[in-house]
């Protein structure tokens, strides 16, 4: 992660792992002595001082209970897990000894010289450690123990098990942190404040709720016009490839088999697809290329007027999204459309959504339903980050040890160490060549540009790796070994230099995680790389109009201690306080002039198109903007505007310079962050907490006042930015769009995927197309929270009355989080409710859990049991998780205690 993907966060609550019953894994090259008796342990995390002191350090027991035959105390044993933060060293005292191995895996082994044979049994071992760790997200995971039996080593998987419940001190994340936890009260006065603007908001048959981004115009008529099998698609020559994907989803979400007719008139056609000038979008703000009108009347039927392919792509997204949400489940083999006329155009050009691969690997079929779910709600961009510390992912054909080494993780020699609670076992994947040109392909067909991310200089473990890997069977090879491999001017390239001997460690814990950016080998590389790329898009008649290149997080120290970076250093008569910030920009600069001369753009974060200032951060804006990448301009991806960083406006600045910026704002944008402040929500928090309504009230042009509050719940004084940085009106014009980014950390499989991505890509999508809200310019003010809270009900209403429903079925159904129910119990009644309209609460009273033939929650009802138990269930039957209210018996007033 990043301090953007992570930063020091760290509070630990309590524990329990014990190892499953099943047979134990062997490492690579051991065999099982099934003489050896197994052992069963039990591991509890037990918090003992919360976060203090500066940087904020908390404390907690780590106690080791074993079954079965003791550890021996002096070796041939090791526990390994993952753990995100910096551990300090055990006290003298201590009978174990706890190492950082590298990146987040940790190791606690037996101390030499300890006085006893055997280990206490429960041994408590109590560890002080950076940050703090309130959610699940943050627990040490996939441990696994490493023991010698006789000539052999055994790794046996540890299995962990969370606490149900945390009380509040333990959610404390810091002295200055007063964000409340989650509770079933705190939910129930949230909602009750949201369910004030959504009763003046209208019925969901106006205009404004049947499409999703909200049109620029819309009229909705009372007639309707009937789609069914049989229908004819008339097209202009120029919208083919619309017409047949249009025939395609008719027939995949409605079993409507209609026919294409290709003419140059709509005669006898029910929809048609034509191609002419849309002169009424002269006035309107926005991209006029990717516009589009749709017009339903009975008399003429569905008409659709763009004047480009992607505007008449759009178009039939909006025809989509008239359907009803029951007609993608009944798939009824006709479609009943209301009369409408809608005039639209999005108001950004650059709409995307950032997903990471390399730390979790998601395979083909989980990009292609990203790639739907991006298209039917009209974003156009998917940055498509491929490589980092943990993985690569992408083939490349030549340098097979990038995905044969590097796209794998386990405890053996043969591949990266487990990350992120990966274990022991071999795990990951990669995209063949084939794969890649596929995936290219259907995301062309949805108007969607792939723009790939190779993370460089850091970030890059995972292919400095794969190459040493790769040179050791160099060294050892003969023509009769392996074939070509020493005639292959790629064999022995190496991305690092042998005799650095800086010391630095990334965010991450990465201690070897950085190219060397002075040897010619790194530019050889890359060029191989480039052109690899340039070879897939060329054979998927893709687009390949950009490269995101990486550049954040380089840790200090990189490159200080490298013999071949002070030799070129020497060599170009560079003396510079900051060499490592010089050997930065010149790599940039480098690979700026290497990809224009292919006419590609360079894409980076910020940092890479930022020369860092003599002192680092410290004191105010400690950077500017290079300006030898802005000819042609650097893409830069601006994630760091956290109230309080003092970074907030480099966006502005990098666009007032003259580079392009797509923003993807951390507090905002950054979708693995955690929905809300519960222990068992999943996803980080470094940058705050980020739902759906905190990605809607974002505020493109205004980014001071995206937020009222900070990251810690402190509210945010607007004279703070009293001297940032403003957009100017030639600033305005270089910020291409917004983006949502997914880092996968935390996402392991396509369910989490689609947890942590819906519904807040819903509120991504709508900032991105929609028009500039009213309240988007305004000073900070109650009024202007007023405009929000009013719109958001709006919004909400429509995400609860129609688009969750829809994406209970559409492309096979998407796992979107649903909101736990908000309750409280008054004088003996429960009083319940949730954050969107259309939503299923179903309770119990005898301690058991909810299920969708529970009980049903219609309005206040007299409860007498202890517990009550409510879940919130979605059209499809998934269930939230379960809201605990206790205190049905208190009497009084007061409402009974939460979950």
């Amino acid at each position: 992660m990043t301090p953007r993907r992570l930063g020091p966060v760290l509070l630990f609550v309590l524990a329990s792992i014990a190892i499953a019953p099943a047979q134990p894994a062997v490492e690579e090259g051991a065999s099982r002595d099934s003489s050896e008796p197994a052992r069963r342990l039990h591991l509890r995390w037990v918090l003992t001082e919360p976060p203090s002191g500066e940087p904020a350090r908390a404390e907690a027991d780590l106690i080791l209970a074993i079954e079965g035959p003791a550890l021996p105390a002096t070796s041939g044993w090791a526990l390994f897990f993952n753990f995100p933060l910096v551990v300090d060293p055990l006290p003298k005292g201590s009978p174990v000894q706890v190492h950082h191995v590298n990146g987040d895996l940790w190791r606690i082994q037996p101390k030499a010289g300890w006085k006893s044979k055997r280990l206490p049994n429960p041994l408590k071992i109590s560890l002080r450690f950076e940050g703090s760790a309130v959610n699940r997200s943050m627990a040490p995971n996939g441990f696994y123990l490493r023991e010698q039996v006789r000539d052999t080593f055994r790794t046996t998987p540890v299995t962990l098990e969370l606490p149900s419940h945390v009380d509040t001190r333990s959610m404390q994340r810091a002295a200055e942190d007063v964000v409340p936890p989650e509770t079933a009260e705190t939910r129930y006065r949230f909602n009750q404040e949201a369910a004030r603007a959504l009763v003046k908001m209208p019925k969901s048959g106006a205009a404004s709720h049947l499409v999703l981004p909200t049109p620029r115009r819309q009229r909705v008529g009372k007639g309707s016009v009937v789609l069914e099998s049989g229908s004819r698609i008339g097209f202009h020559p120029d919208f083919a490839a619309e017409a047949r994907f249009l025939k395609e989803a008719l027939r995949s979400h409605f079993a409507i088999e209609a026919r294409l007719v290709e003419a140059g008139r709509p005669d006898g056609a029910t929809v048609w697809l034509n191609r002419g000038e849309l002169s009424d979008l002269a006035g309107e703000q926005g991209v006029r290329a990717e516009g589009y009108r749709l017009t339903v009347r009975p008399k003429d039927g569905v008409r659709i007027d763009a004047e480009t392919a992607a505007g008449a792509f759009y178009g039939i997204q909006s025809l989509l999204a008239l359907a009803e949400p029951l007609a993608y489940r009944t798939k009824g083999r006709s479609l009943d459309l209301p009369e409408v006329d809608i005039l639209d155009v999005p108001r950004f050009a650059y709409r995307g959504m950032h997903l990471d691969v390399a730390r979790n690997f998601h395979g083909v079929a989980s990009v292609k339903k990203v790639l739907d779910l991006m298209a039917f709600y009209k974003l156009n961009r998917l940055h498509f980050h491929l490589t980092d510390d943990e993985g690569w992912r992408l083939e490349i054909p030549g340098l097979p040890e990038l995905t044969s080494f590097g796209a794998f993780r386990g405890a053996g020699d043969g591949e990266l160490p487990p990350s992120f609670g990966s274990g022991p076992e071999r795990i990951g994947g990669f995209y063949s060549a084939a794969d890649m040109i596929e995936m290219l392909r259907y995301a062309t067909r949805r108007h969607i540009e792939v723009i790939p991310e190779i993370d460089l200089p850091g970030h890059a473990r995972a292919a400095i790796a794969a190459m040493k890997h790769r040179n050791r069977r160099a060294e050892g090879a003969d023509q009769k070994r392996a074939p070509g491999l020493l005639a292959d001017p790629h064999a022995r390239l190496s991305l690092h230099d042998p005799a650095d001997t800086s010391r630095y460690r990334s965010v991450q814990g990465w201690r070897d995680n950085v190219l060397c950016v002075c040897r010619e080998d790194t530019f050889l590389f890359i060029d191989k790389i480039v052109e690899t790329l340039v070879g897939m898009y060329r054979e998927a008649d893709a687009p390949l109009r950009t490269i995101h290149a990486g550049g954040d997080e380089v840790p200090k120290g990189a490159w200080l201690d490298s013999p071949d970076c002070q030799a070129f250093l020497k060599a170009h008569g560079i003396q510079d306080k900051n060499p490592q910030d010089r050997l930065f920009s010149i790599f940039f600069e480098r690979l700026h002039r290497r990809l224009a001369e292919r006419g590609i753009r360079l894409a980076g974060w910020e940092e890479s198109a930022l020369i860092t200032r003599e002192g680092g951060h410290e004191g105010g804006h400690a950077d500017k903007p290079n300006p030898l990448l802005l000819d042609p301009p650097i893409q830069a991806y601006v994630w760091n505007d956290v109230p309080g960083w003092g970074r907030e406006d480099t966006a502005y600045r990098l666009a007032n310079a003259g580079a392009e910026v797509v923003l993807c704002s951390a507090p905002h944008l950054y979708f693995d962050l955690a929905y809300q402040k519960d222990f068992q929500e999943p996803g980080y928090y470094w940058a705050g907490y980020v739902d759906t309504y905190k990605v809607f009230r974002f505020a493109p042009e205004n980014l001071f006042a995206s937020a009222t509050h900070d990251r810690m719940g402190q509210p945010i004084d607007p004279a703070r930015y009293t001297h940032a940085a403003r957009l100017t009106a030639e600033g305005a014009k270089r910020v291409l769009g917004i983006q949502g980014q997914l880092w996968t950390e935390t996402v392991a499989d396509t369910e989490a995927l689609e947890y942590m991505l819906f519904p807040k890509l819903l509120g991504l999508a709508e900032r991105a197309w929609a028009a500039r809200p009213s309240w988007e310019m305004a000073k900070p003010s109650a009024s202007r929270e007023g405009q929000v809270a009013r719109d958001w009900g709006a919004f909400a209403d429509r995400l609860g009355r129609r688009e969750l429903p829809r994406l209970d079925h559409l492309f096979g159904g998407v796992a979107y989080r649903i909101p736990l129910p908000g309750a409280r119990i008054e004088r003996g009644v429960l009083k319940a409710n949730v954050r969107y309209p259309g939503l299923d609460l179903r309770y119990t009273e005898d301690g058991s859990e909810p299920t969708p033939s529970s009980q049903a929650y219609k309005g206040p009802v007299s409860v007498t049991g202890e517990v009550i138990r409510l879940r919130s269930f979605s059209g499809n039957g998934r269930a939230s998780r379960t809201t605990v209210v206790r205190g049905a018996r208190e009497s009084g007033g007061a409402p009974g205690k939460g979950d």
